[in-house]
């Protein structure tokens, strides 16, 4: 097949896919229409661009959320506008990090310690020396509690992060649901989709 031949295949096929897709655009457009008429008023308002909302208003994005929630500890709830849900977030990822930090540092300065003792010593420290054992057993200790802290934190990163992802997938989806009383003093539960 020559190279004008596709070519002229490939703007065929462009051109019909065109019209296609404005045959379903106009047809998509008949269905709502059509659907806004039987439901009651009101009822698509969501499903509208409501312009006067400034543009980064409208929507958030949950990538966007994510990320944020990944870079700085609650920066992804401020996000998506639930500032308690970030104070909180960022304050307890902050002091299982630093809690986490505090005992591999102390771990740390317990294995010195064992170390110059050997070092002092010699090889014939005995192994079951009550000295070696209790800081063998502190050593472990500080590598356990900073394992836990560790956990925590990552459990609180992740649960943050969906957080941020749900909460930016339902932005602005409260102003859909409207409670009020009718004039007899009942509830009324408005819900629109």
């Amino acid at each position: 097949m020559s190279s004008r031949a596709v070519c002229l295949a490939l703007v065929l096929l462009c051109w019909w896919s065109s019209g296609r897709a404005a045959q379903e655009a106009d047809s998509i457009g008949t269905l709502e229409r059509q659907l806004e008429e039987r439901l009651p008023p009101g009822f698509m308002d969501s499903v509208h661009t409501d312009s006067t909302v400034p543009a980064d208003r409208r929507v958030k994005s949950p990538g966007g959320a994510v990320l944020r929630a990944m870079a700085l500890p609650g920066w992804g709830q401020y996000y998506t506008g639930h500032p308690v849900r970030g104070t909180v977030t960022a304050v307890l990822e902050t002091a299982f990090i630093a809690g986490m930090v505090s005992n591999f540092r102390d771990r740390a300065h317990l294995r010195d310690d064992l170390s110059g003792l050997e070092r002092e010593k010699g090889e014939d420290w005995p192994v079951d020396d009550p000295q070696r054992l209790e800081l063998n057993s502190r050593i472990k200790s500080y590598q356990r509690k900073a394992g836990d802290f560790m956990a925590y934190g990552i459990t609180t990163l992740a649960l943050g992060m969906l957080d941020s992802f749900v909460s930016a997938h339902l932005y602005r989806f409260d102003r859909n649901f409207q409670v009020s009383t009718d004039g007899r003093g009942r509830l009324v539960l408005a819900c629109r989709f």
